[in-house]
């Protein structure tokens, strides 16, 4: 009788544990159906209420910039010829690469180029980097339209002659062979951590975020991908994803287009929605603790970071004027 009362008992908190794993599941699953939307808690952003004067003719440099870039050796020399000759205060960074990756591109030193723009009203404490790559392997021979090196260098030559920065801008082109290690060495010798053979750089202000651009030359991609997850589980503050969230949709990127977190990690059926796929993907690399995009090498030293990137399916065509239409 005892033993028949406990295997019931039994029974019956091994159902109540499955019943609330299962309600786990389910909530999570509708997670990103009923959350609240975030907020902005920082009113001195106001995003959306600028207006933009990056307009065709800086659109159409960009265009030009990335064809240039794809059209030469692609090695930091012709990079910061290129940027050099837009006006840019541009530099070399060069570093010893390890005994592996020297192997494997023929070179004992990795280079990185960057520029520092610097604001002209301000007293150059605090600056914001932009960072990119001056080569890409996920281009093809025949692709064309803006790369992120492109765009990041466009926007560079633009706010050369705007008077009203508050912040020096640095500007960050890595050697995309040698991963996020450009963008690290360069970080270290930015704060005085030169390694045996490192060379120095030029400094701007304290770096208080970043944004990796990391664009595939294309007019038609499928998502605007926001890479928030850094090393070890680290993540931005939310203020500067829900920035860059806001403005891509109000630029004309549909919000259903706009992917929070890795949305490559791993392949899920075509039923499962979108959102689920973000939340999946999201817990998948906070597990794995690895970064899912260049903005790593940045959050190791604690500065707010972010990747920005897409895909190129062509599913979904970017119009001309998405990219560089005002804001009312």
């Amino acid at each position: 009788m005892a033993t028949s009362s406990t295997t019931r008992g039994t029974f019956a908190v091994m159902l109540l544990g499955a019943a609330l794993y299962l309600a786990g599941v389910v909530s999570i699953a509708l997670y990103p159906k009923f959350a609240h939307r975030t907020y902005i808690s920082e009113n001195a952003l106001m995003p959306g209420s600028a207006y933009i004067d990056f307009g065709d003719a800086e659109y159409r440099q960009a265009l030009s910039i990335s064809a240039d870039l794809a059209n030469t050796d692609q090695q930091a020399a012709s990079t910061e010829r290129l940027m050099s000759g837009l006006g840019l205060e541009t530099r070399i960074h060069r570093f010893p690469l390890p005994a592996q990756l020297a192997a494997s591109t023929g070179s004992r030193f990795g280079e990185t180029v960057y520029a520092i723009v610097r604001a002209p009203r301000a007293s150059g404490t605090e600056a914001i980097v932009l960072s990119s790559f001056f080569n890409s392997g996920n281009d093809s021979a025949n692709a064309s339209g803006v790369s992120g090196a492109g765009l990041t260098v466009s926007l560079f030559s633009h706010f050369l002659t705007r008077r009203w920065l508050a912040k020096d801008l640095i500007l960050v082109l890595a050697d995309c062979r040698l991963g996020d290690l450009g963008v690290k060495s360069w970080l270290d010798a930015y704060h005085g951590q030169n390694i045996a053979g490192s060379s120095a750089v030029q400094r701007g202000g304290l770096i208080q975020a970043a944004i990796h651009v990391d664009l595939r030359r294309a007019s038609q991609f499928d998502r605007f991908v926001i890479r928030t997850e850094g090393a070890n589980g680290q993540l931005p503050n939310l203020d500067l994803v829900n920035t860059m969230h806001r403005l891509v949709v109000r630029e004309g990127v549909r919000e259903a287009n706009v992917v929070l977190s890795s949305a490559d990690a791993l392949p899920y059926p075509s039923f499962v929605p979108d959102p689920l796929v973000s939340l999946f993907n999201f817990l998948l690399n906070q597990a794995r603790g690895v970064p899912t995009g260049a903005h790593g090498a940045f959050t190791r030293h604690r500065f707010v970071a972010i990747t920005a990137s897409n895909y190129n399916c062509g599913r979904w065509t970017l119009a001309a004027d998405a990219h560089h239409r005002p804001f009312s």
